[in-house]
């Protein structure tokens, strides 16, 4: 997958990418898509339209997706996008309460969700996310 390497300049283009499933979403599935919690619902959907018939259009799905739930939870929850040297991927650190960190490795979850269906579901990860923000859920 694109990216499975660390690129300082990544998070700026995953700003782009992310404003590219915008229109996209737009464009291919008439769905109207923004950085918030009712769009990662919408994402879910989107997910079921998109054609896996071939490897380049899950790659493009995945790159283009992932960074959209990314940038997300970027955006609702004040993370960062991070490169984890563990899993050699990048994925989203956010604040959870007590000053700990989590991350959201969303390329991955995205991939699962198109293999997956709705076992993988996006819009429940961000769910628990926002719980554990909240300090709703350890």
């Amino acid at each position: 997958m694109a990216f499975a390497e660390h690129h300082p300049d990544a998070p700026q283009k995953f700003q782009r990418f992310a404003a590219t499933a915008v229109e996209w979403a737009k464009k291919y599935h008439g769905v109207d898509i923004s950085y918030d919690l009712k769009s990662v619902q919408k994402l879910d959907k989107i997910a079921e339209k998109i054609d896996k018939s071939s490897e380049d259009n899950l790659e493009k799905a995945v790159l283009v997706y992932g960074a959209f739930l990314g940038e997300v939870i970027r955006q609702l929850y004040n993370g960062r996008w991070e490169w984890d040297d563990h899993y050699k991927t990048w994925g989203v650190t956010f604040a959870l309460p007590g000053g700990k960190e989590d991350s959201a490795f969303v390329f991955a979850k995205v991939q699962k969700r198109l293999k997956n269906g709705m076992d993988d579901s996006v819009s429940f990860l961000v769910e628990v996310i926002d719980q554990r923000v909240k300090g709703k859920i350890p």
